[in-house]
This record gives C-alpha cells, structure tokens and sequence, in this order.
C-alpha cells in the first residue's frame, strides 16, 4: 500500500534488522528528542502505541498500534502496524450500528406481527429508518477519515524516523 493512499485502518508489516530491545530503545529514544511533542507512546515489552497528545488530538484521531515478533534464530524482527481510530470511536460506531441493526430486526418483527393481526402495519417503517441511520454513520465514518488523514501521515512518518528508512513504503 502506497503511504499516500492511507486506507481506514492500514496495516503494514516488514522486517527490521534491529531485535526488539533495540526497536524499543529507538523509541524511547525518538519520543524523548521530538522538537515539538505532539506524539507520546506506550511502550510495553513487544507493544508499542503511539497516540497524540490530548491538546493535538481531535474526536478522529487515530493511534498506530506495533507489535514486534522476534526471531530468535535470525535476530531479526518482524514488525506489524496497524493505524486506527481510538477505540472510543469504535466503540462508538459499533454501538451505532448494533443498536440499528436491532431497531430494524425490531420493526421487521413488529411488521409482520401486525400484518398478521390485520393492524396497520407502521413497525416496518423502522426498517429505512435503520438503514438511514446506517448510511449516516458511514458518511460520519468517511468524513473522519478525512480529518485524520494528516494525522495518519505523521504517525507513519514517525515511524519511518525511528527506522531511518521508508519502511512503511516497502512494507510486505
């Protein structure tokens, strides 16, 4: 994937010559020299989250996620990235479309109920009005792509400091 088509939540995966010790200590080392601290991390033993400080963060602001797999035979480091929303936006978006999901079951079963009593039949209007609501989370969900687009490009650029390559660019 091409590091100016940042998709919804890329993944990227490739290998570093570093082990993880090292990859770690490129971190903290990274995190500790940036001009402008606008990205701290969560540094766990073969995790790594970056995130943006609340005062440069946004609703859409996404985090990158990187997990390290070391070979011990080769030394060498398998490095996976994942850049997402906050899970407060999945969460979000998830109880949209679950709760939705349900009001259109809902007003399916409650359709066909009433049908069968011979009573106006006013539940399958719940139907359209799920999908709507469906369709206006999706269009919720591309417009916070778009506002975190730039975001996306930094985390990525940041990693690829750290690595001192275009690892994100060659990824497998």
């Amino acid at each position: 994937m091409q590091a100016n088509q940042l998709a919804f939540r890329p993944r990227y995966k490739f290998v570093s010559d570093y082990n993880s010790k090292q990859i770690i200590d490129l971190f903290h080392e990274k995190l500790s020299r940036q001009k402008e601290k606008r990205i701290f991390g969560s540094v766990m033993e073969h995790h790594i989250i970056l995130r943006f400080y609340k005062k440069y963060q946004h609703f859409w602001s996404p985090q990158m996620d990187i997990m390290l797999e070391e070979d011990l035979d080769t030394g060498k480091t398998l490095v996976r990235c994942l850049i997402a929303p906050a899970p407060k936006v999945w969460t979000m978006f998830m109880f949209g479309y679950i709760g939705l999901g349900v009001l259109a079951f809902f007003g399916l079963m409650l359709g066909f109920a009433q049908y069968t009593i011979h009573q106006p039949m006013w539940g399958f209007w719940l139907v359209p009005v799920s999908l709507i609501g469906m369709v206006v989370l999706w269009l919720f969900a591309l417009e916070g792509k778009k506002l975190a687009k730039d975001e996306m490009h930094e985390l990525k650029h940041f990693v690829d400091e750290v690595f001192g390559c275009n690892c994100l660019e060659n990824a497998l």
